[in-house]
């Protein structure tokens, strides 16, 4: 899950990348209007396109998608799980009972490996 989250945040960087240098202008051509001595010449200019505007902001927001599920895919993938088993290290004496590490009650049976109460593997060592 590590590796694909890692996957996510390059592959989201990349789109970022690409997403900001989408042109967002458009070169209009110059035009003569009108005849002879009233005529009027509009030269050529650039303009803001407001669907290339709407293509890269949906490409933008994408690319945030893909980075923030690969951070969430790289984050819980680092966790690992707690092992529900617990090493007791000390020596036991034979005459006394035992108690569960978790809940403190009386185990009865040296053999036993889960606890009857709340359920909880140990190993007595």
């Amino acid at each position: 899950m590590k590796i694909f989250g890692i996957c996510l945040i390059i592959a989201g960087l990349a789109w970022g990348i690409i997403a900001f240098n989408m042109e967002t202008t458009v070169t209009t051509e110059g035009q003569t209007f009108g005849e002879g001595l009233y005529s009027i010449r509009v030269p050529s200019q650039t303009v803001h396109n407001l669907d290339l505007a709407d293509r890269r902001r949906n490409h933008l927001i994408g690319a945030g998608i893909a980075i923030i599920s690969g951070i969430l895919l790289f984050g819980f993938g680092t966790l690992q799980p707690k092992s529900t088993t617990v090493k007791i290290n000390k020596a036991i004496p034979k005459s006394s009972n035992l108690k569960c590490p978790y809940c403190n009650t009386e185990v009865k049976n040296r053999s036993a490996k889960v606890c009857h109460y709340c359920d909880k593997a140990y190993n007595w060592a």
